[in-house]
């Protein structure tokens, strides 16, 4: 089972780089580009549920957030293809798909805050306030330092905006786990 995934995997990543040379920046490249990268999605979410399935405890959490985090992804992808396809356009940049796009380190830094001893199949009541402690903290840090202050920033000072939030949530997510693993 393991090889067909592996092939599969590979054979929507030669897909897209084929969609590249042939499709360009057109609509249809555009359309088979978002469909690959969806399906790819979807493929590392149906692997993430499996896995969590297989798993007890700390592992099926730590699966199930990650599998979350990756249908985010899907779901943002989904939204940006319409705008490309549909719309003819880029999401504006305070476009809710733009904010899903960001909102999947919250998930990550839930992961990475489970206790990796817990082996519970109960569902633990501060993990659940801790997770909705975070994404209200992922919320307010995009709203407070990208959202907020990008209404007053042109379009290409607002993408850079995005991108600097966006790479410091990630800082900070890979600082934690290292911090985590001491």
């Amino acid at each position: 089972m393991p090889r067909k995934i592996s092939i599969l995997a590979l054979t929507i990543l030669g897909l897209h780089i084929v969609e590249v040379f042939i499709f360009g920046k057109s609509i249809a490249g555009s359309l088979f580009g978002n469909l690959l990268q969806i399906s790819a999605c979807a493929l590392a979410v149906a692997m993430c549920i499996g896995a969590s399935r297989r798993s007890g405890g700390f592992a099926r959490s730590f699966w199930m957030l990650v599998g979350a985090s990756l249908a985010i992804w899907g779901i943002a992808d989904l939204g940006w293809m319409y705008y490309e396809v549909v719309l003819h356009r880029v999401p504006p940049e305070l476009s809710m798909f733009r904010f899903l796009f960001d909102t999947q380190e919250a998930f990550f830094a839930m992961a990475i805050l489970l206790d990796q001893d817990e082996n519970s199949k109960d569902l633990d009541f501060g993990f659940v306030l801790d997770a909705v402690q975070m994404v209200l903290v992922f919320f307010f840090v995009y709203a407070g330092l990208y959202y907020v202050p990008s209404l007053a920033l042109d379009a290409h000072a607002a993408a850079i905006r995005e991108y600097t939030v966006m790479i410091a949530e990630i800082a900070v997510l890979l600082i934690a786990a290292a911090l985590r693993e001491m």
